[in-house]
């Protein structure tokens, strides 16, 4: 994983955040540049359904979810996998990976070891 990048997932559908993070069918993908804010999409990928989207996530590397909504027990469960979320973000998926970078929390910061 490159140290100057984070990688990030955000829920989508139709180009946009999606309301309810246990509700896509699919993620988009994008490394953010730590010191910049700059974004590249990496892929939209269909994903599963249930608490294995959060392990799934943990195998694609992600190590933060931007979200509209998150239910309790997927709190837990990506906090459990090492992943971080951001919620209340929603929108174009465009927008919403510019308004996450522009107000990025600490742990995107941070570089994981």
């Amino acid at each position: 994983m490159n140290l100057s990048s984070v990688h990030i997932a955000i829920p989508c559908y139709e180009g946009r955040v999606s309301p309810r993070f246990d509700g896509p069918s699919t993620f988009c993908f994008f490394d953010v540049d730590r010191n910049s804010g700059d974004h590249t999409m990496k892929e939209q990928e269909a994903c599963p359904q249930g608490k294995e989207v959060c392990d799934w996530l943990a195998q694609h590397q992600v190590e933060g979810v931007i979200c509209s909504g998150i239910q309790r027990e997927y709190q837990l469960k990506l906090d459990r996998v090492g992943i971080w979320f951001c919620c209340g973000i929603s929108g174009p998926i465009a927008q919403a990976i510019k308004q996450w970078a522009q107000h990025r929390p600490q742990q995107a910061l941070t570089a994981q070891d």
